[in-house]
């Protein structure tokens, strides 16, 4: 059976309080080794018991559902001190993707108890190129809204969201091309659709940002014919989102026909 999101993001949080013990007696060793480094010694312990506090305050944010942790960059930071050392550990005991995974969904955790809302020019959608039907030849890599909207694949139904709420969204070929639209178009907040290794990349390369991960799902093995857990991504968005989103053809828009 499945780890549950809270059983996932116990998980990494285990591993990077591991890794605070394991820093601090890196630190005392360098320290041995390197003569007149005091200075340098106490910056580093420094930094880790920030880091630990750090960590503290988003696991009283995620359990309590309170924006008491850290803004966005420095908790990135503070994050990224330890995720290393964790991820060594881990390794010993669970597989990468199990890491991964866990660490994607104790991002999304505190992400969601900072309850920021954006408006819909300050979010961006990425999703992976492998999420498009293989027999399609729209070119939708280019340009989302090309799309036929014939429902063959996701990228229909993502579509339909942008138009709804007006936000933006791009399929992508890669990591190179994700961080060339997010210098580009400069969004506040992204809600990426992507496997284990290339959400973890795009969480580190946009620490500046509020960075949703959803782990696609893959019927047809990876990278090929990949879809979104779509609920997931509405539920994400409606989270988000500054107003409520405008369904097309509801009840209450045709009552005002």
């Amino acid at each position: 059976m499945p780890d549950s999101t809270s059983d996932r993001a116990r998980k990494v949080v285990f591993f990077m309080t591991a890794a605070i013990p394991l820093l601090l007696v890196i630190a005392i060793v360098l320290h041995r080794m390197i003569p007149h480094s005091r200075i340098v010694f106490y910056a580093v312990v420094f930094i880790i018991v920030i880091a630990a506090a750090n960590m503290t305050l988003n696991i009283i944010s995620i359990l309590f559902n309170k924006n008491i942790s850290f803004p966005v960059r420095p908790n990135f930071f503070l994050t990224s001190v330890l995720t290393p050392p964790a991820f060594m550990i881990a390794r010993i005991f669970v597989s990468k993707d199990v890491f991964h995974r866990s660490f994607i969904t104790y991002n999304n955790k505190v992400i969601k108890a900072k309850k920021h809302k954006f408006r819909p020019e300050e979010i961006l959608i990425l999703l992976p190129r492998c999420i498009q039907n293989s027999d399609c030849k729209q070119g939708v890599v280019k340009d989302i809204s090309n799309c036929s909207s014939c429902g063959s694949c996701d990228v229909s139904a993502i579509n339909k969201l942008l138009k709804e709420t007006g936000i933006k969204g791009a399929v992508v070929t890669g990591g190179s091309q994700a961080r060339e639209l997010l210098k580009t178009l400069k969004p506040r907040a992204v809600i990426a659709v992507a496997c284990e290794r290339e959400l973890i990349s795009g969480i580190f390369d946009s620490n500046t940002k509020f960075v949703y991960g959803l782990l696609n799902e893959r019927p047809n093995g990876p990278c090929f014919n990949t879809k979104a857990d779509m609920s997931e991504v509405e539920r994400v968005i409606e989270s988000i989102l500054d107003k409520p989103i405008t369904r097309e053809g509801t009840p209450e828009e045709k009552g005002h026909e």
